[in-house]
């Protein structure tokens, strides 16, 4: 009889030192996920704020294209209304954006497109700036060189 109680208390013993382990490894996976979670929805909104600024620069870039006269107003240090960062554009869904267009100081054929965006959720704000270069050719299609001509049919 005293076996079998002495065995007993080495099996509680061993229950509750795996009880024990269970309960660390338990608590550390739940603050992991925790922290994953809270990485992930930060690093979410970051990229919102992003894709804002790439929005602002892709309008900054249509605009210029709207017509060569955006082109030449900009060169002489010319501002278009609404892309010198002082309107907020609020189509895109999420936050807000601004766009600046700009002349390249050293270059008079390069345009500098500023875009700002900010997440409305978190306030968090992303830049990015990008520089365009008008080509010397006015034309629909461009080639850069590589032209490839393929007969599509052949009238009757």
């Amino acid at each position: 009889m005293r076996k079998l109680r002495a065995a007993a208390g080495q099996v509680l013993v061993g229950v509750l030192i795996l009880s024990i382990c269970l309960a660390i490894l338990v608590t550390a996976m739940v603050a992991w996920v925790q922290h994953e979670s809270r990485s992930s929805v930060k690093h979410k909104k970051s990229t919102a704020a992003f894709h804002l600024a790439e929005a602002a620069v892709d309008r900054g870039r249509w605009k210029l294209q709207e017509t060569n006269t955006y082109w030449t107003i900009t060169s002489t240090g010319g501002l278009i209304s609404g892309y010198n960062f002082e309107k907020a554009y609020t189509d895109v869904g999420g936050g807000k954006y601004a766009i600046k267009i700009s002349s390249d100081p050293t270059n008079s054929e390069r345009r500098i497109i500023e875009g700002s965006g900010r997440d409305d959720s978190t306030q968090e704000v992303r830049r990015i700036r990008a520089v365009f270069e008008r080509q010397n050719l006015d034309s629909a299609i461009w080639s850069g060189g590589d032209r490839t001509f393929v007969l599509i049919a052949r009238a009757p």
